[in-house]
């Protein structure tokens, strides 16, 4: 993902089509009233860059220096901008646009031992009579499979649906080679669903709600949700 500012967005556009093959789709950020200085675009822009690094949920193809745009702003400025950066940060989810939300504490403190950074989190399990085998948690709304599980590879099913994420997978190391039928996660990886997860593990489509057990239990992570939204729902009577 590339990053940028301009004054116009016609002309920046055509400039990273020249520059950058990699790219599908463009987003344009502006606001309704045109309020937006150049030193206001810069201070965005630089915090847009920050922002996404921290998140590491896509491939920077930025150079700029966040740091030394950001000082050449006035704190006040600098308040209004980080608000418009608040309100963004609300609207992109909502059109499926991901890259500044933090990743789960499951999947961003791999140096942490697994217990201690999945402390609190009940923890699903796939036991598969194939022998594979795969914990994974949920964390604001994630599914994180955790390292050390499995996925199965080469069963012959037709997957239409997650077989594109799981290439991804496999390219970008997340899944590296265990044996001749299974692969193993290297690291965390956050899905966005169950099913997704247990797509990518089984090698076919499949139903996450009922796959995914509460780990040493044969409750499933439907019964689960079930229960837990019955508790909640007790607690407000």
């Amino acid at each position: 993902m590339y990053i940028g500012s301009g004054n116009s967005v016609r002309e920046r556009v055509k400039q990273s089509a020249v520059q950058r093959e990699f790219w599908e789709i463009a987003i344009a950020v502006t606001t309704s009233d045109d309020d937006l200085s150049k030193g206001h675009a810069e201070y965005l822009e630089a915090r847009l860059i920050e922002m996404a690094a921290q998140a590491s949920r896509v491939l920077l193809d930025n150079g700029t220096n966040p740091a030394s745009i950001r000082r050449r702003l006035p704190e006040a400025d600098r308040a209004n901008m980080e608000q418009f950066l608040a309100n963004l940060k609300i609207v992109l989810p909502v059109i499926g646009l991901d890259m500044l939300k933090p990743q789960p504490r499951a999947a961003s403190q791999t140096n942490t031992p697994i217990e201690q950074r999945t402390s609190g989190e009940v923890r699903f399990e796939i036991r598969h009579k194939t022998g594979v085998q795969a914990e994974a948690v949920e964390e604001d709304s994630e599914f994180i499979v955790l390292e050390g599980s499995q996925a199965l590879i080469n069963t012959g099913f037709v997957q239409q649906s997650y077989g594109g994420l799981k290439q991804k997978l496999i390219s970008d190391g997340v899944l590296v080679p265990l044996n001749e039928e299974m692969m193993t996660f290297a690291k965390p990886y956050p899905f966005s669903s169950p099913s997704a997860a247990s797509a990518v593990i089984l090698d076919r489509n499949s139903n996450g709600r009922t796959e995914w057990k509460v780990k040493g239990s044969k409750q499933s992570y439907h019964d689960w949700q079930q229960a837990r939204a019955a508790n909640a729902g007790g607690k407000h009577e």
